[in-house]
């Protein structure tokens, strides 16, 4: 299964699940936009057409970010989540954390590596 399948599969249960919508054709729209949205915020795009079993360790953890984040959850608990993330990565999965803060989000996110806490602390 593709990346991009894999988080349309969960796009439309996790909108169906939140929708009061009955038409079929704007739920699969909806989540279509979703997929594309978190394709583009945790930079994985260049991914959409790989079998997400041959992905390495810290693409699939930025893949499973992307799924936690569809629907838009009040609230995400995300534990160590960016354990075997290349050092950029790590950056770009921090700041689509804080955007989604901004936009009233909550992430409670548990981090095992000390520099991550003080890089975050400085840049809110």
């Amino acid at each position: 299964m593709s990346v991009e399948q894999l988080l349309y599969i969960f796009a439309k249960v996790k909108l169906a699940r939140n929708s009061r919508r009955s038409d079929a054709l704007s739920l699969a729209q909806e989540a279509q936009e979703e997929v594309e949205d978190k394709l583009a915020l945790l930079d994985i795009g260049c991914y959409r057409r790989r079998a997400f079993s041959k992905l390495s360790g810290g693409n699939k953890r930025k893949v499973m970010i992307a799924v936690c984040m569809i629907g838009r959850p009040r609230i995400q608990f995300v534990d160590e989540p960016s354990a075997g993330v290349d050092p950029i990565s790590r950056r770009k999965m921090r700041q689509a954390f804080q955007s989604r803060a901004e936009e009233s989000d909550s992430f409670v996110v548990r981090r095992g590596r000390t520099e991550e806490v003080k890089l975050t602390r400085s840049e809110s």
